[in-house]
């Protein structure tokens, strides 16, 4: 009889165990070990449905002067969207993140690794934009040594 007290005694103590409300951060939660349903999804980020009128005769340029891009609809009007993976953008991003570093250090270091660590296509490594400047200096040098003018 007494075995079965402690029994008894035992599961009422774990049962009261998984009824008891939590806290966290000041809040009282219900125990989440026997909720059945899966938590709650976050919140989705509402789409930015608000497209400025484009001037006339423009495809990008709305009536308030500011730039619309037509291809990304998520991008709000005067904000011009720029990839990483982009190889037209890359030499700009690179030169922005160097301007950008006298006043925000950490976003430069974060830049310039993001663009770094992008995949490019094979054997088509990154060059920054004073890495092509160099190169472009070393080119015009050979061709000066290949081609001397006539003064010379």
């Amino acid at each position: 009889m007494i075995e079965t007290f402690f029994v008894y005694l035992v599961i009422a103590v774990f049962v009261a165990y998984l009824l008891t409300p939590r806290k966290e951060g000041g809040r009282t939660l219900p125990s989440p070990r026997l909720s059945t349903k899966p938590p709650p999804e976050p919140p989705k980020p509402k789409p930015i449905s608000h497209r400025e009128e484009l001037a006339e005769g423009r495809d990008h340029l709305t009536v308030t002067g500011n730039f619309q891009s037509d291809k990304y609809l998520w991008c709000p009007a005067g904000f011009v969207p720029l990839k990483l993976t982009d190889p037209a953008a890359r030499d700009l991003l690179d030169e922005y993140g160097r301007r950008r570093g006298a006043i925000d250090p950490e976003f430069q270091r974060d830049l310039l690794e993001a663009l770094n660590n992008v995949p490019t296509k094979p054997n088509a490594g990154y060059k920054s934009f004073e890495t092509v400047q160099v190169l472009q200096g070393k080119v015009q040098q050979l061709q000066e040594r290949a081609f001397p003018h006539d003064g010379q």
